[in-house]
């Protein structure tokens, strides 16, 4: 089964994608990028004394701001990573930078709708699932002080020559965004859909070798395959159109694929908008 050539999609990514994010507290996230670089030697040691003194100041941080950010478990980060070494890394930072956004039609739709929808539960919800087209991932930090400040500012903190002090009243960014704005601007977003295994995006249409319409069903593309266990499989249950031998992956599909598979965990990370029948705004629902 392992041999496969879908082994990638239908075996690793559904068997170790589960559980790849997890809560974190911002607190430690910024503790543990501290602590990494001094380690990892990516900064001198001047530099690095002056990272561990501010560690111990943003130890005792105590913020009103949203203090959970999405953690990921290494190990399987390093087996995926194996499995997609061409599209792993861009697909995670798509999912942890908030590159996935949910829009649906109508002025309420039920939490528990955009859960089924994201969970393989049912694809009948008028939920349309856009990703960010051109977010790569991240480089090199150049300012290790610099990037600190980034991490700190949501927090309502700043770093400052290895001296953590607070934020000026008003300006704090903390990390809610305008609850409303115009629609999505055409050409910076694809339309990725796991039910019909499709994307919009360049990259995605040249994976597509040799397609073609067949009348097997999502339970022979399985094989091996447990249905009722696997989300990928079941997103393909009723997929209208199957490929050759091969199924087509791109970095946004394989983003919202993992996203799916933690939902729990990543669904307070992903931004909704209601789409309004009578206007071209958008309105934030907050998770």
């Amino acid at each position: 089964m392992l041999f496969d050539k879908n082994a990638s999609i239908l075996a690793i990514l559904s068997s170790t994608g589960p559980g790849l994010f997890h809560p974190e507290s911002s607190t430690v996230a910024i503790l543990n990028y501290i602590k990494n670089i001094c380690k990892e030697g990516f900064v001198d040691s001047d530099t690095a004394r002056k990272l561990q003194a501010s560690a111990e100041l943003i130890s005792k941080i105590e913020s009103d701001a949203p203090s959970s950010v999405l953690g990921i478990n290494t190990e399987k980060s390093f087996l995926l990573a194996h499995a997609f070494p061409q599209l792993f890394t861009d697909a995670l930072c798509l999912v942890t930078d908030g590159g996935i956004v949910l829009e649906y039609w109508g002025e309420n739709l039920e939490e528990q709708a955009v859960d089924d929808y994201m969970t393989a539960r049912d694809g009948s919800f008028p939920v349309f699932v856009r990703v960010k087209l051109d977010q790569k991932g991240k480089k090199p930090i150049s300012d290790p002080s610099k990037h600190l400040s980034r991490l700190l500012r949501p927090l309502g903190y700043k770093c400052e020559l290895g001296e953590v002090s607070k934020l000026e009243e008003g300006n704090s960014n903390n990390l809610s965004r305008p609850l409303s704005r115009s629609l999505l601007p055409s050409g910076l977003y694809t339309t990725t859909d796991p039910y019909y295994w499709y994307c919009s995006c360049e990259e995605f249409h040249s994976a597509i070798v040799d397609s073609v319409c067949w009348d097997h069903s999502a339970s022979t593309l399985a094989g091996e395959y447990e249905l009722s266990s696997n989300l990928v499989v079941k997103f393909l249950e009723n997929l209208p159109c199957l490929f050759d031998e091969m199924l087509p992956m791109c970095k946004h599909l394989l983003a919202v694929l993992l996203a799916a598979l933690n939902w729990r965990d990543v669904r307070h990370h992903v931004e909704r908008f209601s789409v309004e029948s009578s206007g071209n705004s958008l309105d934030k629902t907050l998770p």
